[in-house]
């Protein structure tokens, strides 16, 4: 005998990696002394064929000012979009799931004539999720009647 068992599957999954080169005019900064990223987020729209991946983040740069002599901090929200195709599934009811597979991080950061240069690293995994069906083979003995006699329903 068979069964059939329906169960969420992620019926196609796209993973890609990006290097992205941000630049920040500041006249002030001499020398880098580090770089973090903060506040990462991920969103999405679907649009005809294609799905539109917006990520932003806040770049932080911690930077030598006045002959070195004293610091600061630079911050900027940066925003990028990548553009996703859609691929033809056989079930027409999915679910989308995004989310990062590496959160950004600073790669490189220079300093260069007033203008701060970073080398942001990130990954983004993108899934559709749906219904899918399994067909188990069942023995077809007398297992189940041994099981509902065995189990106590006064108990629950």
């Amino acid at each position: 005998m068979r069964r059939e068992i329906v169960a969420k599957a992620v019926l196609k999954r796209l993973n890609r990696s990006f290097t992205q080169e941000i630049k920040i005019n500041d006249l002030e900064s001499e020398k880098m002394l580090g770089c973090w990223m903060l506040q990462p987020n991920i969103t999405f729209k679907e649009e005809n064929d294609s799905l539109i991946v917006t990520t932003t983040f806040a770049v932080n740069a911690w930077v030598g000012i006045e002959k070195l002599t004293s610091t600061k901090c630079v911050i900027e929200k940066v925003e990028f979009t990548d553009t996703f195709p859609i691929p033809i599934l056989e079930n027409e009811e999915s679910e989308v799931s995004v989310y990062f597979a590496t959160k950004p991080t600073c790669d490189k950061a220079i300093v260069q004539e007033g203008t701060l240069y970073f080398y942001v690293k990130y990954g983004v995994v993108v899934e559709w999720i749906g219904n899918t069906k399994l067909y188990v083979e069942v023995a077809g003995d007398d297992i189940d009647e041994v099981v509902d006699i065995m189990v106590n329903e006064e108990y629950i």
